[in-house]
C-alpha cells in the first residue's frame, strides 16, 4: 500500500539520500493509485473477492463463468479514502456486486440492493471508508436508463427490453391506460361502458296571431279566425285590441335514453411495454 510521506519528511536535513529516494518512490506509487495514474488492468474474482492495486480495474468472473458474485474487495493496497472504479470484462460475464455481505471489505450500495455489471460500459465508483467500500455513483451504458431502485418502471415504445432491463409481463398490466394523479394512487376502472343516462325535453314555441274580429261557426269570412265554437275567443285565450294572442309553453314529458355496453370497444391506441432495471 503506497502512502504519502509525512509533511516535512523530505525537507528534513536529517534525511539520507537513500531515505529521500524511498520517499520519492512512495510518492510515485501513490500517484499511480489515483485516477489517471495507471492504465486499467484486469482482476479475476476468487472466492467472491478481488484485490485492487490502483484506481481502475476490469473484473472477470472466476473460471470465466457467465456470472459471478463479488462480495468483498480487499483493502491491502489502497489506503482509507481511496477511490476505485470497476467494470466487467465482457457482456457475457456478469459481475453481481453484492450489497453488505458482511465483514472487512464489504460493499455498501446506495439503494441497499445488489448491482449487476452487465456490460463493459457499466461502471461502479466506490470509495474506501474505513473497513468497507461505499458506492459513490453508478453508470449504465448509453442505451439504458438511470434507475435501479425498487418500484422503478419505464414505458417504452419497442417490442423488447434493452440490455440491463427486464420486460414486465404481469398480465394485470394488459389493457391499462395511464392516469396522472396528484393524490393517493389507485388502480381500477373497466372497459365496460355503463351508467350513462341522457334526459331531454320537447318544447313547442308560443303562437301569436292577430285578426280584425271573430267569425261565427260555419261562416267563412275573409280575414276572420274561424273558431268552430260560436262567436268569441276560444276558452283560455287572451284577447287583445282587434285580435288575440295565445300563450307559449312546452309539450311532452321528459324522456331518458341509455347506452348499451360493448366490452370489445377500445380507443385508438399505441401499445407500449413496461420495463424495470435488471440490477
Amino acid at each position: 500500500m503506497a502512502t504519502l510521506p509525512a509533511a516535512g519528511y523530505i525537507s528534513n536535513n536529517a534525511r539520507s539520500e537513500g531515505e529521500i529516494k524511498v520517499a520519492l518512490e512512495d510518492i510515485r506509487n501513490f500517484i499511480a493509485q489515483q485516477p489517471g495514474g495507471s492504465g486499467e488492468t484486469t482482476l479475476t474474482i476468487s472466492a467472491g473477492s478481488i484485490t485492487p492495486t490502483q484506481f481502475a480495474h476490469q473484473v472477470d468472473t472466476e473460471g470465466s463463468g457467465s456470472t459471478d458474485d463479488l462480495t468483498h474487495i480487499a483493502q491491502t493496497n489502497l489506503p482509507n479514502g481511496s477511490l476505485l472504479l470497476i467494470r466487467n470484462v465482457a457482456a457475457g460475464r456478469t459481475v453481481v456486486v453484492k450489497h453488505q455481505a458482511g465483514g472487512t471489505g464489504q460493499i455498501v450500495l446506495k439503494d441497499a440492493a445488489d448491482f449487476s455489471l452487465l456490460d463493459p460500459a457499466d461502471y461502479l465508483l466506490l470509495k474506501r471508508q474505513s473497513t468497507q467500500w461505499e458506492e459513490l455513483q453508478r453508470f449504465r451504458r448509453a442505451d439504458a436508463f438511470p434507475g435501479g431502485s425498487s418500484g422503478f418502471r419505464l414505458l417504452l415504445d419497442r417490442d423488447s427490453a434493452p440490455v440491463g432491463w427486464t420486460r414486465d409481463t404481469d398480465a394485470a398490466l394488459n389493457d391499462r391506460m395511464v392516469r396522472i394523479v396528484t393524490g393517493t394512487r389507485t388502480h381500477g376502472g373497466s372497459w365496460t361502458i355503463g351508467g350513462l343516462t341522457m334526459a331531454h325535453t320537447h318544447s313547442i314555441p308560443g303562437l301569436s296571431v292577430s285578426r280584425d274580429g271573430w267569425g261565427t261557426a260555419g261562416t267563412d269570412v275573409a280575414g276572420r279566425l274561424l273558431t268552430n265554437m260560436g262567436s268569441g275567443p276560444p276558452s283560455g285565450s287572451t284577447t287583445a285590441a282587434n285580435g288575440i294572442t295565445t300563450g307559449s309553453g312546452t309539450s311532452g314529458a321528459a324522456s331518458t335514453s341509455t347506452v348499451a355496453s360493448d366490452g370489445t370497444w377500445r380507443p385508438l391506441h399505441r401499445d407500449l411495454i413496461t420495463v424495470y432495471p435488471a440490477n
